[in-house]
């Protein structure tokens, strides 16, 4: 039986960002995965409607948050949405609805992956920097899988991005074996 993947998407700029708008394209083009691109969703106020994503998240086997890297943060909207959609009496402490699934990170970020070590620019490595939702799958008991990283996004040549995406797609395709 196939799996689903919920893919999360949030990129408040997205019309400016070629890597993550033909990322969605061609995800959404992949049987049993569903994109979700938070920033273009609906609010009750401020707020995302919880009952309404914790549903796709249940019937999915795997959810992937792909993001921008922002001050080695995801972007606000990305966070709100946790924040409103991880709530304690579904998604940990008693319910853990979400354990047994796996949790999968897409990242892009504006530095060399040579930058993001001990002693780099950055100080520390990509993983270290994604710790928070290695926190977030330890608690609500989902296995994070290895992040995707796609360094320096906007310093490649098309051509060459192009050719990374397709492997990334492959990698989110292979999730629905």
């Amino acid at each position: 039986m196939p799996k689903k993947v919920l893919v999360i998407l949030s990129h408040p700029y997205i019309q400016y960002s070629f890597t993550h708008q033909h990322l969605a394209k061609q995800l959404e083009n992949i049987s049993n995965v569903t994109v979700r691109h938070i920033d273009q969703l609906p609010r009750i106020g401020d707020h995302f409607d919880h009952k309404i994503e914790q549903a796709l998240w249940d019937d999915a086997d795997t959810i992937v948050l792909e993001f921008p890297m922002y001050w080695y943060h995801g972007p606000a909207s990305l966070k709100q949405y946790l924040d409103d959609v991880l709530t304690t009496d579904w998604a940990f402490e008693g319910a853990h609805k979400l354990a047994g699934k796996n949790l999968q990170i897409i990242t892009t970020t504006g530095g060399l992956e040579s930058e993001y070590k001990p002693g780099g620019d950055h100080g520390f490595s990509i993983s270290e920097v994604l710790t928070p939702f290695k926190a977030t799958a330890n608690i609500t008991k989902m296995t994070y899988l290895p992040e995707i990283v796609i360094y320096a996004a906007k310093l490649q040549a098309e051509a060459a991005l192009e050719i990374e995406l397709v492997e990334v797609v492959s990698k989110i395709q292979a999730l629905t074996k």
